[in-house]
């Protein structure tokens, strides 16, 4: 196998005499099981048997699945931020999501300086553990300006009724002016 090297304590050996086979794993592999003809013959590393007949026997390896861990904060104190799962497989996803507090909206993630998404939720698949930090702003209060004419056709005075959510304004102002 390539992720990894197998060894027998002898090639050749007489009827009745044991052999070990040893199976050292490359960095980043772990050992699983020796194979006689795609059959599972043990799992035991190193393995001492005595063999009844001649036989190619494998060591088979297995990638060791690194593990992340991901993290979800806020900046501020302006909504919450969650993560699907805080330890994640390698290969596996993740999603991360954002909740703002009235009268705040989501931004972005970012992880350390970087933007990383503006989606909400955002769901990913990680290469490294980190910290994602949910951004928030204010929504911006828009208050209504009005431009209102107002024309007589006596003595140039009149009177104006302004209706701002409910609440009525009135008052006498000069043909022309601007409220």
């Amino acid at each position: 196998s390539t992720n990894g090297t197998a060894a027998a304590s002898s090639n050749s050996v007489t009827e009745g005499q044991s052999v070990t086979l040893t199976a050292t794993p490359m960095n980043g592999y772990r050992f699983v099981n020796w194979t006689k003809g795609g059959e599972v013959v043990s799992t035991d590393n190193p393995f001492t048997f005595v063999p009844t007949a001649s036989g190619d026997y494998v060591a088979n390896f297995e990638k060791i699945l690194e593990t992340y861990t991901i993290n979800a904060s806020v900046n501020g104190t302006n909504g919450t931020a969650t993560t699907s799962s805080n330890s994640v497989t390698e290969g596996q996803s993740v999603t991360l999501t954002a909740t703002p507090n009235d009268g705040y909206r989501f931004v972005n993630w970012t992880k350390g300086t970087e933007v990383v998404s503006s989606a909400n939720p955002y769901t990913f698949v990680p290469t490294a553990s980190g910290e994602y930090m949910a951004n928030f702003e204010v929504i911006p209060v828009v208050t209504p300006q009005y431009t209102i004419s107002v024309a007589s056709s006596d003595n140039g005075f009149g009177s104006v009724a302004v209706l701002e959510f409910g609440t009525s304004v009135s008052g006498t102002v000069d043909a022309g002016t601007t409220l």
